[in-house]
C-alpha cells in the first residue's frame, strides 16, 4: 500500500480536504479525548496508581498493541478488562459518574467542532461510560440520539441508582466497526454517505472498513 505524506498548513489542509472526500450524509465520531481533555483518563490514573500522570490508557493501548500482534486480539481487550466495573464502579451510585461528565473540561473549540458538523448528524462512539458522555453530549448540543457509549448493569438501592457489576455492551474498537454498519443499514447509508474521524489505537479497524476516514492528530502507531 503506498500512502503520500504531506505537511500542509490550515487553509490548505482544509481545501484538500474539499476535494478528497466526498461531503457526507453522517458522521462518526470516534473522538473521546478530543471532546474532554484527560479529567476521566487522569480519574483512572489516581485509582490505580493513587496519583495521575502516569498516562494509564497509553500503558493499555502499547500492551494491547504488542499482544494483537500474536493473533486476533481486539486493540481494547485490555481496556475492556480494567473498565469492567466490578473493578471500578459496583456499588458506586451513578450520580457520582455523571458528575464526571459534567464537570470534566472540554478541549478547546470542541463545542464549534460539533455546531460545524452538527449537520451530518454526529454519532460518537467511545468506551467511556454512558453517564458520562450523556452528560459531556449534552454540554455539545447534543442528546442520546447522537451517542453510543459503554453501558454497565445498574441496580436501584431504595431511593438511587447504583453500578451492580456487570456489563451489557462494551463500545470497543471492533465493536465501533458493528455500530457504525448497524446505523448504516438502519438508514439506508452507503459508503460513499459515512465519514468517520478517530485518533486512537481503538479505531484502526474502523479506520481499515471505512472508505473515507480521518485521524485527528494520530500517534505513529495510528499513521
Amino acid at each position: 500500500t503506498y500512502y503520500e505524506h504531506r505537511f500542509v498548513d490550515k487553509i490548505d489542509f482544509i481545501n484538500t480536504l474539499s476535494h478528497t472526500i466526498k461531503e457526507p450524509k453522517k458522521v462518526f465520531l470516534g473522538l473521546g479525548h478530543f471532546l474532554e481533555l484527560g479529567d476521566y483518563n487522569n480519574l483512572l490514573d489516581s485509582v490505580l496508581f493513587y496519583e495521575s500522570g502516569y498516562k494509564f490508557e497509553k500503558i493499555l493501548d502499547h500492551s494491547n498493541r504488542l499482544v494483537s500482534e500474536w493473533g486476533e486480539i481486539p486493540f481494547s481487550f485490555f481496556k475492556l478488562a480494567v473498565y469492567f466495573p466490578d473493578y471500578l464502579f459496583k456499588d458506586l451510585p451513578i450520580y457520582c459518574v455523571s458528575t464526571i461528565g459534567r464537570k470534566s473540561r472540554l478541549a478547546i473549540g470542541a463545542e464549534n467542532f460539533i455546531q460545524q458538523i452538527k449537520q451530518y448528524d454526529p454519532l460518537i462512539l467511545t468506551a467511556m461510560p454512558y453517564e458520562i458522555a450523556f452528560e459531556i453530549a449534552k454540554r455539545l448540543g447534543l442528546d442520546e440520539n447522537n451517542l453510543i457509549a459503554t453501558i454497565y448493569k445498574i441496580e436501584q438501592t431504595g431511593k438511587q441508582k447504583i453500578y451492580s457489576g456487570g456489563i451489557e455492551k462494551f463500545i470497543s474498537g471492533d465493536r465501533k466497526s458493528i455500530e457504525i454498519e448497524k446505523t448504516m443499514i438502519e438508514n439506508n447509508l452507503s459508503e460513499e454517505d459515512v465519514l468517520y474521524i478517530g485518533s486512537g489505537e481503538a479505531g484502526l479497524k474502523t479506520f481499515l472498513n471505512r472508505k473515507y476516514s480521518i485521524a485527528f492528530n494520530p500517534a505513529d502507531s495510528v499513521i
